[in-house]
């Protein structure tokens, strides 16, 4: 009876991890791709660079910032937009960096300074979608953004996105 039981479990179970399952991984499930109607074909207009975002824009204004994908975070529509004036480590001289898109070989300050969180949010909500490879989307790519400048009581930057184009 016991073994019965247990061979039925099992079967039932089996279906739900099948490699036709589009959500099953290596690594637990995949997050759905980050909707097509937030690409931008062109990239929008008038881009300022990150550093002049994080040092004029107000909460509530609606901005458009140019920059390179510092990193993201996997199985959420979020990531950071390091300035162009800030030099990957893969782009310094003779630098053999295994991470450059960590930025190491710069100060913190400047980090600090010259970064924003980019967040696509669905309904308030940060959405539990994947990022990478939308349309080309990886770390150090450029990356061109439009959204809604909000600001958190300890300085920090978020662009909620409705827009996102990446340079080939």
């Amino acid at each position: 009876m016991y073994r019965r039981n247990l061979l039925v479990l099992c079967l039932l179970a089996a279906p739900a991890c099948t490699p036709d399952d589009p959500l099953a991984g290596n690594n637990g499930p995949k997050a759905p791709a980050l909707p097509d109607s937030y690409w931008t074909a062109t990239a929008p207009a008038d881009a300022k660079a990150v550093k002049d975002v994080r040092k004029n824009a107000k909460a509530g204004d609606t901005v458009v910032a140019v920059g390179r994908v510092k990193d993201y975070t996997a199985s959420r529509a979020q990531f950071q937009l390091a300035d162009m004036e800030l030099i990957p480590c893969n782009l310094r001289p003779g630098d053999q960096c295994k991470t450059p898109w960590d930025y190491c070989c710069e100060a913190k300050e400047a980090l600090l300074e010259g970064s924003i969180v980019v967040e696509f949010r669905d309904g308030g909500k940060l959405r539990k979608t994947d990022v990478v490879g939308f349309h080309g989307f990886d770390r150090l790519k450029e990356a061109v953004v439009r959204g809604r400048v909000e600001r958190d009581t300890t300085g920090n930057v978020i662009l909620v996105a409705d827009a996102l184009h990446i340079k080939p």
